[in-house]
């Protein structure tokens, strides 16, 4: 899987919020909590999924989904 940086992308988490429109927490771990896009239920309350702000690969830890920002945004944005 490519890295963020191989494609491009500096800036993880604004391209999370800012193209994706998807809100979540950055943490001091390098990581950013989001509902998985997967899963996401309407009313779920506990994000399940991080990415990683660094290479822009994502895993949740509910349903093992996993992949990179590419992915993600497709499941994202349709």
């Amino acid at each position: 899987m490519p890295l963020a940086e191989d494609l491009g992308i500096d800036d993880v988490e604004d391209v999370l919020r800012n193209v994706f429109g998807m809100e979540g927490d950055a943490g001091s771990n390098g990581e950013f909590r989001i509902l998985c896009p997967v899963h996401e239920k309407e009313g779920e309350h506990s994000p399940s999924c991080d990415v990683n702000l660094t290479t822009g690969q994502w895993h949740c830890f509910s349903c093992t989904a996993s992949g990179d920002i590419i992915g993600l945004g497709k499941l994202v944005l349709g």
